[in-house]
């Protein structure tokens, strides 16, 4: 009967555990829409969302980028972030 206890209690505090560190990553981004047109292509180019996220951090006017994607256009590539740092 003891050991029954101590597994439920084990099991209630390590579901507790998991849900705290779930809150706390997602106060670490928001939900955003940034998108800007910068010159390049993004195909064959393994850097492409990197490359999206460090031109877009480099205008101080819009939000930092945590999570960004690239499509190649006419004109160059645009680059759109749907997740932004808080």
């Amino acid at each position: 009967m003891r050991c029954v206890v101590l597994f439920m209690v084990s099991c209630l505090l390590l579901f507790l555990l998991i849900n705290q560190c779930k809150e706390v990553e997602a106060q670490k981004w928001k939900p955003c829409f940034v998108k800007d047109v910068f010159p390049g292509k993004c195909e064959h180019d393994v850097n492409a969302k990197k490359r999206c996220k460090e031109d877009i951090a480099k205008n101080e006017k819009l939000p930092r980028p945590f999570e960004c994607d690239c499509q190649t256009f006419d004109r160059g590539r645009v680059c759109y972030c749907t997740k932004c740092l808080a």
